[in-house]
Formats: C-alpha cells, sequence, structure tokens
C-alpha cells in the first residue's frame, strides 16, 4: 500500500529468509498534496497497531517502530492513544521532522536509525523491514474479519476540484466518480495526476480506475504547474549533488546518461536514483534530469 506499491508477500518472505529484527510502519507521507496516510491514522489507529502487531508475528521481528511527521498533531495523538490500548512493548512510535522525501525507504532508514542500506542492498539485509500504514490497517483487516483488499483512502486534491477532500474508494471506482464526490471540477483543469506533485504521473483521463498503489490525485491548474523553462547547457553548479536525497551526483549521472555509458552509469549508482525530482526541482538550467535518469534505466 506504500508509494512504491511493493508486493507485501514478496517483503514478507525475504524478511524472513534475512531474519530481520525491525519492523518500520512508515507513516510517513511520501510527498506534498498527499495526505491519505494521515487520515488513515486519524479515523483508524487502532488498525495501524493491531497490523503492526501482526507483521512482527510474521516475519519475527522482535520489534517495530511506527513514525509519523511531526506537523500530523491528530496523527500522533491518535496512534499515541492506540499504542497505549495495545500494551505491547514491541511497538514504539517515533516522530520525525517533515521534509521531502521522509517516506523515501532508505531515507527512512537512516533517520530513525542511522544505519545506511549498503548500495544493490535490501533494507532486510541490514535486519530491516519496512511496511506503510496502509498495508498495517489492511493485514489488521485481514486477520480480524478476514476482508481482503478491496478500498483504500485516497486524496483527491489541486485547483481544479471544487473541495479537497480525503475519500475511502473501493477499488475500480472510476476517478471521475470521486472528482464528483469532491463537487467537481472548477476551472481549466490543465493535467490530472496520480501521485504527489514530484513523482506523480499524468493520467490520460478521468475514466482510469483506483488502484491499490492510487494514495492522491492532483486536478492541476495552471496555478498547480510550474512551467519548465527551456533547457540550458549544465553549468556544474553542484545544486543537484546538494539536493539528491539518495547522495548520488546527478551531473555525472546526466553526462553518462547522453554518452550511455551504462558501465559508468552502474558505478555512479543509477540504480539508487529514487527518481524523487529534487535535482529537477533545483537545477537552474531546467535540464529534465529525472526523466533523463528514468529513460536511462530503462533502456538498460
Amino acid at each position: 500500500m506504500g508509494g512504491a506499491a511493493f508486493a507485501t508477500n514478496v517483503k514478507l518472505d525475504v524478511a524472513v529468509q534475512r531474519e530481520v529484527e525491525l519492523l518500520i510502519i512508515n507513516g510517513a507521507e511520501c510527498e506534498p498534496f498527499i495526505a491519505c496516510d494521515a487520515a488513515l491514522i486519524r479515523e483508524h489507529a487502532n488498525d495501524v497497531v493491531l497490523g503492526a502487531k501482526q507483521l512482527p508475528h510474521a516475519t519475527q521481528a522482535n520489534r517495530a517502530i511506527i513514525d509519523i511527521e511531526s506537523d500530523q498533531a491528530h496523527a500522533i495523538s491518535a496512534i499515541t492513544q492506540a499504542l497505549a490500548d495495545a500494551h505491547d512493548a514491541r511497538l514504539t512510535l517515533q516522530v520525525i521532522d517533515t521534509f521531502y522525501p521522509a517516506g523515501g525507504e532508505r531515507q527512512l532508514i537512516a533517520t530513525l536509525t542511522k544505519k545506511e542500506v549498503p548500495k544493490n542492498k535490501l533494507p532486510q539485509d541490514i535486519g530491516i523491514l519496512c511496511q506503510n500504514v496502509g498495508t498495517a490497517a489492511t493485514v489488521a483487516r485481514l486477520v480480524s474479519t478476514g476482508e481482503p483488499l478491496i478500498e483504500r483512502i485516497v486524496t483527491i486534491t489541486g485547483s481544479g476540484v471544487n473541495a479537497a477532500k480525503n475519500l475511502v474508494a473501493r477499488i475500480g471506482t472510476p476517478i471521475a466518480s470521486l472528482i464528483v464526490d469532491c463537487g467537481g471540477y472548477v476551472g481549466d483543469v490543465e493535467r490530472l495526476i496520480m501521485g504527489g506533485s514530484m513523482m506523480g504521473l499524468a493520467l490520460s483521463s478521468d475514466d482510469e480506475p483506483v488502484t491499490a498503489a492510487t494514495n492522491c490525485v492532483i486536478a492541476a491548474t495552471a496555478d498547480d504547474l510550474v512551467k519548465r523553462g527551456p533547457e540550458m547547457p549544465c553549468i556544474r553548479c553542484g545544486e543537484c549533488a546538494h539536493a539528491c536525497p539518495a547522495s548520488l551526483l546527478p551531473q555525472q549521472l546526466l553526462r553518462y546518461s547522453r554518452l550511455n555509458d551504462r558501465a559508468a552509469l552502474a558505478e555512479l549508482g543509477l540504480r539508487d536514483c529514487i527518481e524523487c525530482g529534487c535535482c529537477d526541482y533545483v537545477c537552474p538550467s531546467h535540464i529534465p534530469l529525472t526523466s533523463i535518469f528514468v529513460a536511462a534505466k530503462n533502456s538498460a
């Protein structure tokens, strides 16, 4: 149920094989505009905690951390009460600073544990498993009622919708129906984006259905979209490297992506790029770095 939509059973299988010791239940929204996880925690904190109790049992982890960003006071209060009611010493709450991309798996692990996931390794290789709060709540419902994954909370937002809301939507519901539930469109909607403002994907139409990965839909008008200026040569200012949360060298990745030098890209850690868009955002030359890196990955 996280932003990357990795299959839970696969992550659990690897966790058992690696004998993980720590489970992280991630309640940090992965990027701006998205508010579905905070809404879930506020309204269903007991389900999140019950799932946090069940997942260590499935993986044999001996402790679990639920993390929430510091600006979510109501969610923090709800989880604090749910943890008190659970009486489970294995579970703790950790409040983290609000920054992008706080919810990125490797960045979150570094924040919570001061450990770094090595290159070409998984968190399970260092004894840690991350699961989204939505996954935990879904596991809780499966265990307690037998209900499978049939619905999720979706954030509907943007200047192009009449009233931004978090809606409980059945899987398969047309996005157009959710827009109607938010009072319909207003203004000139230039783009529908599934996901957040940094990593979201443009939708071809609002006939697209809600899936397990549909955490947010942005009805974006011109006010929401920053117009990209004409691309100019890289001036090697280093701002992209400073902004990169994965500690990569985007200007070097750009050079070797354009040369299609696969060996150099592998050495520079192209596969460790999380496609967050931070380098794009700060680039004064308006170079579409992220899309170039995505294309380089796909051509490998």
